[in-house]
């Protein structure tokens, strides 16, 4: 897949499928962000071969890391998610197609402010649509998804219903919201009657999946 995977679109190449689909590397790297970094990057090189989408999907395998470990405080997953943009961007420029685009990790850290500066969750999450975006771009998905993580102060179910309410491309940034959120604050956390609901509409059980990640988890003791 290095050698001939290919972006379906010039677009694909800075987008935030990226970041998307690698909350599971963070679960299989507990604590080890720097494997969780590596192995995100991996990833990318097929469909998203660019120092943009290297740092995006490295912010989010670092932060779902380090939200999965017991210890794990919310700025703790924040900082990680600052790291892994930092990390993502050192090795996209040696290895990667770079491109002309906003920095991930100037835009996480503008999140952070306006997550930190309001008190009031509602207020922060339009300030972060309005501001950092809601849509396709890695540059406004990864962010925003951090800035909701913090401004819910890491619960699950107001990060997440703040993502879906902020339009845009509101499935993305829930799913990436959603992840480092749930890895934080556990299953416990979520609505059981939205747990059952999404489980009986999509003839899915959730709690089968999640023992499936908890034994790829084990596996890498």
């Amino acid at each position: 897949p290095t050698e001939t995977g290919f972006p379906t679109t010039p677009l694909d190449m800075i987008s935030n499928g990226a970041a998307m689909k690698v909350s599971p590397i963070g679960l299989a790297h507990p604590g080890n962000p720097d494997a969780a970094i590596r192995d995100a990057i991996t990833m990318c090189i097929p469909t998203h071969n660019t120092d943009v989408a290297y740092a995006g999907a490295a912010a989010v395998a670092a932060a779902v890391s380090i939200a999965v470990t017991p210890q794990a405080t919310f700025l703790a997953v924040v900082d990680a998610a600052l790291y892994g943009a930092k990390e993502g961007y050192r090795i996209g420029k040696a290895q990667a197609q770079i491109i002309p685009s906003p920095s991930v990790v100037e835009r996480i850290r503008l999140a952070i402010e306006i997550a930190s500066a309001e008190s009031e969750f509602d207020v922060a999450c339009l300030r972060l649509g309005n501001v950092i975006g809601c849509g396709l771009p890695i540059i406004e998905a990864v962010p925003v998804a951090i800035g909701l993580f913090l401004a819910s102060r890491g619960d699950p179910n107001s990060a997440i219903f703040g993502a879906v309410n902020l339009g845009g491309d509101a499935d993305t940034v829930a799913t990436i919201t959603g992840a480092i959120a749930g890895a934080y604050a556990g299953i416990d956390r979520f609505q059981p009657d939205l747990v059952g609901q999404i489980e009986a509409v999509n003839h899915i059980q959730l709690a089968g999946i999640a023992r499936q990640l908890m034994d790829l988890v084990s596996a890498q003791d």
